[in-house]
This record gives C-alpha cells, structure tokens and sequence, in this order.
C-alpha cells in the first residue's frame, strides 16, 4: 500500500508540473504554394490562465520572401475547465519568388520564460507549370499607334492662340508702361450761353421757388448774391466771388455808369447783415431786392450780335499716366503673364499626353 501511495503522488506532482509548462505549436495550412497564392500560418501558445504571453512582432515578413498580408487573426481559448488558455495567432502569407522557405521554430516569452515550438514549417513556392508541347517563343509586337484627331488637337490650338494673344497683351501693356506713353482724350465743349441769359434764367428760379418768401433768408440771400457774382465776373472782367461786398462796390463805379448802383449797394449790404449779422428782412424787401438784382443784369449786359455756338470736339494730349491708369495697365499686364504662362504649361502637358 505504501508503495502505491508513492506512485499516486510522483504522477500527481508529474501532471502538475507539465500543467504549469507552456506548450508552443507552429503550424501551416499548406506547405506547398502557387507563386502569387495563399495560405495561412498558426501560431498558438497554451499555457496558465493570466499568464503574460509575448509573441513575435513581424512588420512585414514572416522569413525574408515570405510577406505577411494584414491584418493578423487572433483569439483566446479556455481549457481545463478555466484553468489554462491557448492563445491562437493567424497569419496570411504569400510569396512573389519561387523558393524553398523554412519557417524556424517560433520563440514566445510566459512570464518572462521563453519557451519555443518543438519543430518549424517548410514552405514551397513554385510557378505555373508550363505545357513544354504547346510552348513556342513569339517576336515582339510592334507599339500600336492611333491616328491623331482634331478632337485631341482643339485644346492644343486653343492654347497656342492664348499664349500668342495674351503674350502679345502682355509686351504692349510693358511697353506702355515703360515708357509712359501719353494718353488721347477726346473733350466734348458744350455750347455757353450769355451770362446775363443764364443769370436771369436763375433769377427766375429763385422766383418760380418763392425762395424769397421762405423762412430761410440766409439760404435766400447766399443764392442770389452768388449768382450776381457770377454774372459780375463774366461781364466785367474782375473776380467778385473772393471780394467783398464794398470791394465790388468800387470796381464798378470805375468799370460802369449805372444809376441804379445805390440800389444794388443796399442790396449787397442788406445780404451780408442776413448773413452774417443774422438780420430778417421784411418780405417786401426779399423781393423788393430781387428786382433790383434784375434791374442791375438788365442794365448792365452788353447787347451783342447772336452768334451760333456748335459743339466743338478737340483732342489734347495728357503727358503721362496717373497713377490709377498705372496701377490698371500694371494688374493687366501681370493677368496677362499668368494667363500666357498657364496655357504654355497645358501645351507642354498636351504634347506629352500625344507623343509620349
């Protein structure tokens, strides 16, 4: 008894020891391969649940030739009710190259003990067999050529035509801007009427808005001395809009004999109160006043004979670009320079697409 007593626990430390040892196996669904073809090679470690397993990381190669195609399979199997698992990894592989590859045994690390299977995997690649009877060598075929179309050559002449219209552009606004050639405008003069004409017509209009009976006497009085003014300048030669009213007082007395000057002063001298002086008329002087300025155009134009005035056009010449005209001829010019560019490239691109 004593005997069989020692048996049953020699076997029983035996199963424990080799229940704690990893078991490493490596395996290949198929050992021989048609170049180009498939197959997979399994990797798989049993060991104690919980243990930490390292396996070989393969970038790209399991063994040189022989590529790894991702991604790479992998999972977890519970045995021994709980107690142990197998870690199951796939890898599909392939080769370009016929050849006799050997996959050694594969190393892992369980808790940092390395353990290995106990045999590697040969692998045979070899090409497509060849039917030696029917195989016969052919010459090389002559390169196929197509007959060029106008469909391929349109965007070819459109760009030719581009190139030539906007490099033409480009050399004449350079040129242009280079040498600052001046610009010919053309001036429409329109006809001028008389000044007593046109300053009555005004007058007639301060009327015709009853300016004069308005509650803006200021706005009044600017308008109408501004229009005399005016009408003083183109009749007797002086500038009264920069001169005051007394100033324009005495050139007239030495430029006409007008009676009614006295009335005209007042005129002027009631007009720079309101202005200036903030003074409100009465309304019969508002208009009281506006026939005195009537009066003085009346009695001061010069009667002369009519005169048919045309429109006359004439041309003058402006030295030089501003800067605006340089600024615009400058971006058409680099528009220009773009454009020609671009459509030389495509040409460029187009002739290689046919001849080459």
């Amino acid at each position: 008894m004593r005997r069989l007593h020692t048996l049953f626990m020699l076997l029983a430390i035996s199963a424990a020891a080799i229940a704690k040892e990893a078991v490493v196996e490596l395996e290949c669904d198929s050992i021989n391969l048609l170049i180009g073809d498939q197959t997979k090679v399994h990797l798989s470690v049993t060991c104690d649940k919980g243990a930490q397993v390292s396996v070989p990381e393969y970038k790209s190669y399991i063994v040189p030739g022989l590529e790894i195609i991702p991604p790479v399979e992998s999972d977890t199997q519970f045995i021994n009710f709980g107690q142990r698992m197998t870690i199951n990894m796939h890898y599909t592989v392939t080769a370009f190259d016929t050849s006799m590859f050997y996959i050694p045994p594969t190393k892992v690390f369980v808790d940092s003990v390395e353990y290995k299977a106990t045999h590697g995997v040969p692998l045979m690649v070899y090409a497509f067999p060849i039917d030696t009877t029917s195989y016969s060598i052919f010459g090389h075929k002559e390169q196929l050529k197509e007959p060029i179309i106008w469909k391929d050559l349109d965007d070819s002449v459109l760009s030719i035509l581009l190139i030539a219209l906007f490099v033409t552009a480009f050399v004449y606004l350079l040129n242009r801007y280079k040498k600052d050639k001046p610009i010919l405008k053309t001036i429409k003069i329109e006809k001028k009427e008389p000044a007593h004409i046109v300053a009555k017509n005004a007058i007639e209009n301060i009327r015709e808005q009853k300016l004069q009976h308005g509650s803006d006497a200021k706005a009044y009085y600017s308008q109408l001395t501004d229009i005399i003014k005016v009408y003083i300048e183109d009749r007797f030669g002086f500038n009264a809009t920069d001169m005051t009213s007394d100033q324009i007082i005495d050139n007239l007395k030495n430029s006409a004999d007008y009676q009614g000057l006295k009335e005209f002063s007042e005129l002027l001298q009631t007009a720079d109160l309101v202005k200036f002086a903030k003074y409100t008329p009465m309304l019969n002087e508002n208009d009281m006043f506006l026939e005195v300025a009537q009066s003085f155009i009346q009695d001061t134009f010069v009667q002369t004979e009519p005169v048919e005035q045309q429109p006359v056009e004439q041309v003058i010449q402006v030295c030089g670009m501003s800067k605006k005209e340089k600024l615009i001829v400058l971006t058409l010019t680099a528009i220009a320079a773009v454009v020609a560019v671009a459509a030389f490239v495509y040409l460029m691109y187009r002739i290689y697409i046919l001849f080459f």
